[in-house]
């Protein structure tokens, strides 16, 4: 029985791993899920959604080229089959049939990585430390928040949480390869059904490729640790086996890409192309020929410096040869390094941005909220870890420090890597908290009743001031570095972990220093755990996703919009791209319109309304000032309404969705892409920093820090709007409802934002400072100071033509009284000069239109002279003129 107990106990664990990880992903975000529809997560999950039901429609074929999206050319497809089959084979075992249907069926696959996460967690810890710090990692794989937690969350049917899953289980059994091999040479093992590890190990390798394509990436990653095994000579053992298992482990998971490998024409590190097939095997004759060249110089009895001079003359020279002959490849290779850097519009992504940087400093607050506590305790773990590959010289030891490396430099670059750097803060401070209990268990084993008080104290008053301000983490961890030193040259690592002296302690003489020793033990886990914990049990409450005004403004216009039944038809084919042709616009089969709107939302037009953005989260379609390439930044910025058009009718635009986040927090986003730089779009579209105060129960705000009233508490910063802005496409849009504007007109509105949210307050603030310093700079009407639609849609016209001759006047107006689907009324108005006795007006709305916005008929004013009139739906849309004289 004590045998099976000692066998199995780990099991436990992650158990528990497993009820808790299902309580947090599916249980406490269930209502934020399932609600008038089943809602998915962010935006790629919708994007997802669109390739699997397409696969469910076609199966066992998928998209690898979607004329659905970056219209009008379309796109290639970088998403992994490994999700997109997964999905679909799920829906088709489940009996999915409608699209709520098969929404609530893979609703949960993200939650099974998620929970499957602790599986690889654990045994990789097992097979870099021991069983009890496997059992430790498994549990805090499961209860890490942030990024991990948001991405294996109920609803985010993403690959993110598959990439960790599979290399986290890549490196697990690629170390208990290593493990199982050592004490015998390569061939010996080859010959044996150890084989079978790293071809194991092999497969989950190359399910990490099928599921992203840049995973290509621990090909390197492990032969950078082969690499270093060979250049510490006799320092490491078994690196022959090392690099063996890992050529083996590549080729494997060639064979497991091959089918995929041709997807995309040409080389690609995002997309499926033959370029990952070659890196991966490459790497596995590197590694090959290392295995070569140091058994070469062993049978030969040479001096074994010559082995890694060998090695890096070799490494050196296949790179040199490979930037003369394939250039483009090399750079592609090394685009990777792309992550620590990026710049101009990517740094409004929100992924993409630095981890450690929040307003604009440095802070250690995003490691709290996407890690806990075991971002604080792996930290130290990582130089214990250092000093324990010095003294024990274990081959998985330092491939745990080169994978932690590398994750760590990748967070820093961009904060999307968090997700990945999870396992890696699991791992590391699980195996931290066992080295401290050991730290414990020895000092009381060993009597050492002061150095445990005086450790013990050390510990506590480092973890209390990490708790109060995670910032002052370097200050708690030069508190904790004595302790930390004193358990590395006392503590035996390899010793048991034997709790049973301590708790027997309780009845003997030692019996305080027992309890001691117990409350330090329970204090550590404690302190590692429960804030973890509670910090994932906050944000999992709601999973995210598409709010109820953006799914049903998509679903109106899904229905609404012309060529219902050919898009509803066309979004299940499987589309065949022009190879030579591509970019060019894809050769649709019906006539066709783009829709105009912000990239962020581009997937939810392509997945609900079954329409063709140009813009999506790809990052295509966007276009930018500074070159004239067209797109939605340079569309929404545009200045005049006759640039905007250009582009509108290059892209072959039918109508524009505006939301009130592309009006005021986003917009910052589509200036930055416009303009190339933060700085010249701070410059350009803003006049300064507000102060949001509140103040005797009311909400004001101030233009400088000297406006706040005394006893005012500032509660938040805002960017403010400057002239610039309200001449922008978007501002026409959205804060003033397209008033004047010659070829839009609005045809839909969306229930209100709230007033009482963030967003609708900037919109008010928007609002008011329009109508109280541009409004009559710019010309234009002043608009009700109201919070309006969440989503606004705009049809592009060609607009209909009033004219006719008038005399007496320099200018003529022109107006009308337009009530949207949501009962709001709001002013629509144009003022023209009179040129040699002639007047002309481009206008968009209908009085006889089919559309649910209604506008009055439109009122003419010259001087005195008043005329009404009323125009149809088709005069505004094949640009009819009509002739009204004023004289």
């Amino acid at each position: 029985m004590k045998s099976k107990v000692e066998k199995y106990w780990h099991l436990v664990f992650i158990a528990v791993a497993f009820i808790v990880s299902i309580y947090l992903r599916v249980l406490r975000p269930w209502k934020s899920v399932f609600r008038w529809t089943t809602l998915l997560g962010g935006n790629d999950p919708w994007y997802y959604y669109r390739l699997i039901i397409n696969c469910i429609h076609n199966f066992p074929h998928r998209l690898w080229f979607d004329a659905f999206t970056y219209y009008p050319y379309g796109t290639y497809v970088h998403f992994g089959p490994f999700l997109v089959y997964t999905s679909a084979i799920a829906s088709i075992i489940a009996g999915a049939h409608t699209p709520d249907q098969v929404r609530s069926v893979i609703a949960f696959i993200p939650t099974i990585g998620g929970t499957l996460l602790a599986v690889p967690a654990y045994i990789l810890a097992k097979e870099v430390f021991d069983k009890k710090t496997g059992a430790i990692a498994a549990f805090l794989i499961v209860i890490i928040p942030g990024q991990l937690l948001a991405r294996s969350i109920l609803g985010f049917n993403d690959h993110h949480v598959w990439e960790t899953f599979w290399m986290t289980f890549s490196l697990a059994l690629y170390a208990y390869s290593i493990n199982l091999w050592k004490g015998k040479t390569a061939i010996e093992n080859i010959k044996s059904k150890k084989i079978l590890a790293p071809i194991f190990a092999g497969i989950a390798f190359g399910s990490y490729l099928d599921t992203w394509a840049p995973g290509f990436i621990l090909a390197p990653m492990i032969t950078l640790y082969v690499f270093i095994l060979y250049l510490g000579g006799k320092l490491f053992k078994e690196k022959d086996n090392s690099a063996i298992i890992g050529a083996l482990m590549f080729i494997t998971a060639a064979f497991m890409y091959l089918p995929f490998a041709f997807e995309y024409p040409g080389f690609s590190t995002v997309y499926y192309s033959p370029f990952q097939l070659i890196v991966v095997l490459g790497f596995a004759v590197m590694l090959i020929l290392f295995y070569t060249i140091d058994k070469v110089i062993q049978t030969k009895n040479l001096p074994e410096y010559l082995t890694p001079v060998a090695i890096i003359s070799l490494f050196l020279l296949i790179t040199g040869i490979a930037f003369v002959f394939n250039p483009h490849f090399m750079h592609d290779l090394l685009s990777v390094v792309g992550v620590i850097h990026p710049r101009g519009g990517a740094l409004t992504i929100a992924e993409v941005q630095p981890f450690f940087t929040m307003y604009g400093e440095f802070s250690l607050i995003p490691a709290w909220l996407n890690f806990g506590m075991t971002f604080f305790f792996s930290i130290p773990a990582y130089i214990c870890l250092i000093y324990w590959i010095y003294k024990e010289r274990k081959n998985t030891q330092l491939l745990m420090l080169v994978w932690s490396t590398i994750m760590f430099i990748a967070l820093c670059g961009q904060n999307r890597f968090a997700y990945y750097f999870g396992s890696v803060t699991a791992i590391l401070s699980a195996s931290f908290l066992i080295f401290l209990l050991k730290t414990y268990v020895n000092y009381y084993k060993e009597g050492k009743t002061t150095r445990l008080y005086f450790v013990t104290a050390l510990w506590v008053l480092a973890l209390v001031i990490l708790r109060l301000n995670v910032n002052y983490f370097p200050y708690s961890l030069a508190i904790a570095f004595p302790a930390a030193i004193d358990a590395m040259l006392n503590v035996n690592r390899e010793a048991n972990l034997q709790l049973s002296e301590v708790i027997s302690g309780v009845n003997s003489k030692k019996q305080t220093f027992a309890l001691i020793t117990i409350v330090a033990l329970i204090a550590s886990s404690l302190f590692l755990i429960a804030p973890t914990f509670g910090e994932s049990y906050v944000q999992s409450q709601y999973a995210g996703g598409i709010n109820y005004q953006w799914y049903h403004a998509l679903t109106w216009m899904r229905n609404n919009t012309p060529y219902k039944a050919f898009y509803d038809k066309f979004f299940y084919e499987i589309y065949k791209p022009d190879y030579v042709k591509h970019p060019k616009p894809y050769p649709y089969p019906h006539p066709t319109y783009g829709i105009m709107s912000w990239w962020d939302y581009g997937h939810w037009i392509t997945a609900i309304a079954h329409r063709m953005p140009i813009a999506n989260p790809f990052q295509q379609g966007i276009g930018n000032k500074y070159n004239n390439q067209p797109g939605a930044a340079p569309f929404f910025t545009a200045f005049n309404e006759s640039y905007a058009d250009s582009i509108a009718k290059k892209l072959n635009v039918k109508y524009v969705i505006s939301d009130v986040e592309m009006a005021t927090g986003k917009f910052y986003a589509m200036a930055v892409w416009a303009e190339g730089s933060l700085a010249k779009a701070s410059m350009t579209y803003y006049s300064g920093v507000g102060y949001l105060y509140q103040y005797n129960g009311r909400v004001g705000l101030a233009l400088s820090p000297d406006q706040v009233p005394s006893g005012a508490r500032v509660f938040s910063t805002l960017q403010l709007p400057g002239e610039n802005y309200f001449r922008t496409m978007e501002a026409k849009f959205h804060i003033l409802d397209g008033c004047g504007l010659k070829h839009y007109r609005m045809i839909y509105e969306s229930k209100p934002v709230s007033s009482n949210s963030m967003m609708g307050l900037e919109e008010l603030i928007y609002r008011s400072l329009f109508d109280k310093l541009y409004a009559s700079k710019l010309g234009l009407p002043k608009v009700n100071i109201t919070t309006t639609g969440f989503v606004k849609i705009f049809e592009f016209v060609k607009g209909a033509k009033i004219e006719g001759n008038v005399t007496g006047v320099k200018y003529v107006t022109l107006e009308c009284k337009v009530k949207t689907n949501q009962g709001r009324t709001f002013i629509y108005e144009q003022k023209c000069k009179v040129k040699n006795g002639h007047y002309m007006f481009i206008v968009p709305y209908a009085q006889k239109t089919k559309w649910p916005v209604k506008p009055s008929p439109y009122i003419i004013k010259a001087g005195n002279k008043e005329e009404s009139i009323s125009i149809s739906d088709k005069d505004v849309e094949q640009g009819n003129t009509i002739i009204l004289n004023l004289t």
